[in-house]
């Protein structure tokens, strides 16, 4: 499952990466067309309802074909910053190539393919 996902093509592409942090475990963050890689280590956290985590910390765990957890999305700021949201996530695979995630606090469901 650890890789690259995208969704969407050009400026609207958003990018998952999942990389793997224990047997049955992943590390989810999230990006924009790949405008600030994947590392929201110095990105600020944008509070609102959501949860407060470490973008090292956002892991989604689980087996099989269901993972649960926390997700984060980098997201570019002003003058070379970025921000970044965190979200509690289900996250579905639905085969080899195509994952599903389905943030708690929105009513969609997001799915991605592996481009690596």
């Amino acid at each position: 499952m650890a890789g690259t996902y995208a969704q969407g093509e050009g400026r609207a592409q958003l990018r998952l990466v999942l990389g793997p942090v224990g047997p049955d475990a992943y590390r989810a963050i999230g990006t924009q067309d790949g405008t600030h890689g994947t590392d929201g280590g110095g990105c600020e956290q944008e509070i609102g309802d959501e949860p407060v985590v470490a973008p090292d910390k956002a892991v989604v765990r689980g087996e099989e074909s269901t993972y649960e957890g926390t997700f984060v999305q980098v997201n570019p700021g002003t003058g070379g910053t970025c921000r970044y949201l965190a979200y509690d996530v289900t996250l579905d695979v639905v085969d080899g190539n195509t994952v599903r995630l389905r943030p708690e606090e929105l009513d969609q469901c997001l799915a991605y393919r592996r481009v690596s």
